[in-house]
């Protein structure tokens, strides 16, 4: 925002003194907080936001050219202060901020925004946009001048939809946009801001949706498992949770929480749009979209995402009262949340224990081909061979060694959120397993990682 006219100044302006000083640094929290805090600039949710009972109001003056729109600003700063939070999470940014989204960039975001049809004109505080087939078709047009820019897919939407229906289209498009006048809060907190992300980060946008999907599609599926067989669904997780001295996610009070755990995953998505920073990936997004999900859910302000997902979801009071026991109890979010983002973690585990038991198996049965195999391939590893007693020290201990070294990972997973990839799974428990064996000068630590990787890749 230009100073003098963000937040804090118009909050003083109303009497409410500065607003609190946020010292998070993390990408997360400064979003999160923007949203409880109810600023201007607040991220809203999706197109099921305000009651038709309360049409939605636009700061805006609107004016159709056409083929394209012209916004001007018919209300003053204070009054769009009023109006986000009557209206939040459905918030207006005033032009001012509209203009610092803009421009903050550089001349060349704003050159690529005005060749898509996308200008501002500071005198008359004014925003011209096109429709959404002329911006399609412009953006069309600039992917294939420039390579590197990926095709961006828009859809408008005209009804109210489900936050489930919504999440499965943010998913698959990527741009949504409503029409009028709901318009204008998609154009400053989606629309503009993922287009110039994309234009600065192009390479980075592709990998970045395909896990967002990936992630979302995995919590999808989870829900559905617990569905089906919640116990079977829930006990690593509460295996996690007793041994760190937490209380177990029980039945009632999963089905208590899945509709808010599905609604903040659309919710998350759409503060997600509205971040204008690079293209995360890998773990770290996976981390920053368990954090946001977590804002949403941890409602910090009374004026703050839990009336609104108490109306989208049509709580009753005593529901949501118990639901608002569980929210606030400190860290307990975090309980179902890990309950869900871990279920990849927890079904790489069990396979690779599987994997591993059963070629064991196979090897107590008649050890002798087994190892005769196992050697042959060391041998072109450049390796050496083991003997039959070296084979035998593993054998024995190797069962107990591996439940140890995975339940430890566990445990470091719930408490930190290391989103590791399966390969580090692997490479971080099989320290663990070799220091739990009997040790032999015959067998180092490079021949064990050689012996383990083998036997995983030997068919049953």
């Amino acid at each position: 925002m230009i100073p003098g006219t963000g937040p804090d100044k118009l909050r003083e302006q109303l009497g409410q003194g500065p607003a609190e000083t946020d010292d998070r640094t993390q990408q997360v929290d400064q979003i999160a907080s923007a949203v409880i805090r109810q600023d201007p600039g607040a991220t809203p949710i999706d197109p099921k936001r305000v009651s038709k009972e309360k049409p939605f109001i636009s700061a805006y003056r609107l004016e159709d050219k056409g083929d394209h729109f012209v916004f001007c600003q018919r209300l003053d700063d204070k009054e769009i202060l009023h109006l986000n939070l009557e209206q939040f999470p459905v918030g207006q940014r005033n032009f001012a901020s509209l203009k610092g989204l803009i421009e903050e960039k550089g001349p060349e975001a704003v050159s690529f925004l005005e060749s898509l049809g996308i200008r501002i004109d500071t005198d008359s505080k004014t925003l011209y946009f096109p429709k959404t087939e002329v911006l399609r078709a412009r953006l069309d047009e600039y992917s294939k001048i420039n390579p590197l820019f990926p095709q961006l897919s828009l859809i408008e939407v005209s009804e109210i939809l489900p936050p489930e229906d919504f999440l499965n289209l943010m998913l698959t498009k990527d741009i949504i946009i409503s029409q009028p006048p709901d318009i204008i809060h998609d154009i400053c907190f989606h629309v503009i801001p993922k287009i110039i992300r994309v234009f600065m980060f192009s390479e980075g946008y592709k990998p970045y949706k395909e896990q967002i999907t990936s992630t979302f599609t995995e919590l999808q599926d989870g829900f559905q498992r617990a569905n089906e067989n919640f116990q079977e669904f829930i006990s690593s997780a509460n295996q996690i949770l007793e041994q760190d001295g937490k209380p177990i996610i029980t039945k009632e009070e999963w089905d208590l929480m899945q509709g808010l755990l599905k609604f903040s995953m659309s919710a998350c998505l759409d503060v997600e749009s509205s971040n204008d920073e690079s293209f995360e990936q890998g773990k770290e997004l996976k981390k920053l979209l368990f954090k946001t999900q977590k804002y949403v859910i941890n409602d910090l302000d009374p004026k703050g995402w839990e009336p609104v997902w108490r109306k989208e979801l049509n709580l009753t009071a005593p529901t949501c009262l118990q639901v608002g026991k569980i929210t606030t109890t400190q860290s307990r979010t975090k309980h179902f949340l890990f309950a869900l983002y871990a279920q990849p973690f927890f079904k790489e585990v069990e396979g690779l224990k599987a994997a591993l038991k059963t070629q064991l198996t196979l090897a107590k049965q008649d050890s002798t081909p087994f190892l005769v195999s196992l050697n042959q391939k060391l041998k072109k590893n450049n390796k050496d061979a083991i003997s039959q007693d070296v084979w035998i020290q593993i054998q024995a201990h190797f069962v107990e060694a591996m439940g140890g070294a995975f339940n430890q990972l566990s445990i470091e997973f719930f408490k930190s959120l290391d989103f590791i990839s399966d390969k580090e799974i692997l490479e971080k428990a099989l320290p663990y397993i070799y220091e739990k064996l009997p040790h032999s000068p015959d067998l180092d630590f490079d021949l064990f990682k050689e012996i383990i990787l083998i036997i995983l890749q030997k068919q049953p």
